[in-house]
């Protein structure tokens, strides 16, 4: 059995007396998975699950980022090309591009989208734009899906040419400004985008600023915005939920290196930023990889329907974040 989920089993004879457990008492499970896995938060919750309106951890306060973010570790955080980012230098990058967010007027639940592959700069961006308490939405290929959800400000690439990015940005009559990342060309064209800056001119100014503010929200604070659903992933859901799929059912642990060249899709991109509180390698250099799950664990974030994750629904409900584990896991 992986170590992580052997210390977690503490007084427990077998796996099957874990998910029972897990079944029969979320109320103790969860708040278990919340101090192994290390979640920080600014202020306790006062009841963990209230059944008649399904809210979880009523009361906590936290930031999505602060526990994904290690200030004062030296070890590796990430790997790309022939750079190496400690988790120090992440947190110095990520305090960087808080600050370039904060000048372009993103406030704490504004929606910033990302156009960008799997890499370092789409960690950095998502951690900044989660420090901040805003939305985290990756961009549809049809930007009119995007323009409905009024982002106000993209991460793109210029690939696969410019005249693509302003098109798209066009259709998107909500941004403020667009951040680009060069890929095709070193020093791109920005004119026709709304305030463009290239990614390393956007914190130029800020190289000074080593601190993330990291500012307590709700545990139910919006944090991801998927596929225009007409929902939002909670910080403290989406958390929870990943730390214990990170942390317990991969063994993910420091020093543990998770691929991520050509990452399919935004969900894993946001389950390795949460990998980085174990202390994981994230190597942009590698096939993408994940290790082998001690229990199978969810690849795709469930319909926005689903009781998982916690979901702001239209009229405001907040559905449960943490689903007990399935029955059906093998041990």
């Amino acid at each position: 059995m992986p170590a992580n989920l052997q210390r977690f089993l503490g007084g427990f004879d077998s796996y099957d007396q874990l998910l029972r457990w897990s079944l029969e008492q979320p109320e103790e499970f969860w708040p278990a998975v919340w101090r192994f896995c290390g979640v920080k938060a600014a202020r306790p919750w006062t009841r963990v699950w209230n059944p008649d309106t399904d809210e979880w951890f009523a009361g906590a306060e936290l930031n999505f980022a602060a526990t994904l973010l290690r200030p004062l570790d030296l070890e590796p955080a990430i790997e790309a090309g022939d750079r190496c980012w400690s988790h120090r230098d992440l947190y110095h990058e990520v305090a960087r591009m808080v600050k370039a967010l904060e000048a372009a007027g993103i406030r704490p639940g504004d929606c910033v989208a990302a156009l960008l592959p799997a890499s370092p700069e789409a960690v950095i961006a998502l951690l900044a734009a989660a420090a901040l308490g805003s939305i985290w939405t990756p961009a549809p290929e049809d930007p009119r899906a995007l323009a409905a959800v009024h982002p106000k400000l993209l991460f793109a690439t210029d690939l696969p040419s410019m005249e693509a990015l302003r098109n798209y940005a066009a259709a998107v009559p909500s941004l403020r400004q667009v951040i680009v990342v060069a890929r095709g060309e070193r020093s791109p064209a920005l004119a026709g985008l709304p305030r463009a800056l290239r990614w390393q001119d956007s914190t130029a100014f800020y190289q000074g600023c080593h601190d993330v503010p990291l500012a307590a929200f709700a545990f139910a604070q919006p944090l991801l915005l998927l596929d225009g659903r007409p929902a939002v992933y909670s910080a403290g859901g989406v958390l929870v939920q990943l730390l214990k799929e990170s942390i317990l059912q991969h063994n993910v642990q420091p020093d543990t290196r998770i691929g991520l060249a050509n990452a399919p899709g935004p969900v894993d991109l946001l389950r390795a930023a949460v990998a980085l509180a174990a202390g994981a390698v994230l190597d942009f250099n590698a096939p993408y990889d994940w290790p082998a799950a001690a229990l199978p664990a969810s690849f795709t974030l469930p319909h926005s329907a689903a009781p998982a994750l916690g979901v702001h629904a239209g009229n405001g409900a907040v559905r449960p974040p943490c689903p007990s584990l399935p029955v059906n896991w093998p041990v």
